[in-house]
C-alpha cells in the first residue's frame, strides 16, 4: 500500500482536476496519477471516468505486463462517454509486483525512485522542447509553458496508441517509488533531493504549503 496518496489544489484553482487512485491486482498493486487539462468539472469527471474504467479492467493475464497495461489504458479511454470527447489529460501509472514494476506515462506527470542521494526520475517529460531545455537553449520559464501542449496528452476520442511510453524495470534497486503531477514536482522537486528517510515528513509539510500557495493542481503518491 502507498505511504502517501494525496491530491489537492491551490487557492486560485476553481476545481481540482487531478485524480489519484490505487487498486489491487493479482500479485500486485497499481498506482495512478492523472492531471486534467483545464480546471473545470468536466475535466474532473473525465479523469475520474478514466480511472474507474482502468481499475475495472481485467488484470488476470500478466504474461506480458507492458502489453496488458497499454491495452487496458487504451480500452479505458475508448470506453469513455462521447460527452468527454476531445478532453485531454496526462498520467503516470505504476503496476507493481514483487519482482518488477511496469511504468506507463505521457505528458509531464513523473515517476521516480527516492534514494539516499535524492530522487532519480524513471520517466522523462514527454514534451518536444525537453531536449532544448536540457541543452540550455531555452529557459525554464519557456519550458514550463511548453509542458502544457495538448499534443503530449491523452485525448478522449483520439488514436492514443503512440501517446504512451511504457517500460518494465526490476524492483531490485527501487527504494521508494514516487508518482506525481507537474503541480507537485515543478514546485517541490528540491525537497526530493535528500535522503529518502527525510522525504515523508517534508512532503507532508509541503502538501500543507501547496494547499495555501500553489497555482496548480497537485498530486503525489509514494509507495
Amino acid at each position: 500500500m502507498a505511504g502517501i496518496i494525496f491530491t489537492g489544489k491551490g487557492p486560485i484553482q476553481p476545481v481540482n482536476a487531478d485524480t489519484v487512485h490505487e487498486w489491487e491486482i493479482p500479485n500486485g498493486n497499481i498506482y495512478l496519477v492523472c492531471d486534467g487539462i483545464n480546471h473545470n468539472a468536466n475535466t474532473l469527471a473525465a479523469v475520474n471516468c478514466f480511472a474507474q474504467n482502468l481499475a475495472g479492467s481485467s488484470w488476470t493475464s500478466i504474461e506480458n505486463s507492458e502489453q496488458l497495461l497499454k491495452r487496458n489504458i487504451i480500452d479505458a479511454l475508448n470506453l469513455m462517454s462521447p460527452k468527454h470527447e476531445n478532453l485531454s489529460f496526462c498520467c503516470c501509472i505504476a503496476m507493481v509486483s514483487k519482482s518488477e514494476i511496469t511504468l506507463a506515462h505521457c505528458g509531464d506527470c513523473r515517476i521516480g525512485n527516492l534514494t539516499a542521494e535524492g530522487v532519480k526520475w524513471l520517466t522523462k517529460d514527454d514534451v518536444p522542447t525537453l531536449q532544448l531545455y536540457n541543452k540550455g537553449n531555452i529557459s525554464k520559464e519557456i519550458y514550463d509553458q511548453s509542458r502544457h501542449l495538448i499534443s503530449t496528452k491523452l485525448k478522449v476520442g483520439s488514436n492514443n496508441l503512440n501517446s504512451l511510453t511504457i517500460k518494465t524495470i526490476s524492483t531490485e534497486n527501487i527504494q521508494s517509488l514516487i508518482l506525481c503531477s507537474d503541480g507537485f514536482w515543478s514546485e517541490s522537486e528540491r525537497l526530493l533531493n535528500t535522503d529518502v528517510s527525510n522525504v515523508m515528513k517534508l512532503i507532508q509539510e509541503e502538501i500543507e504549503r501547496l494547499e495555501l500557495q500553489s497555482k496548480d493542481n497537485f498530486s503525489v503518491v509514494i509507495v
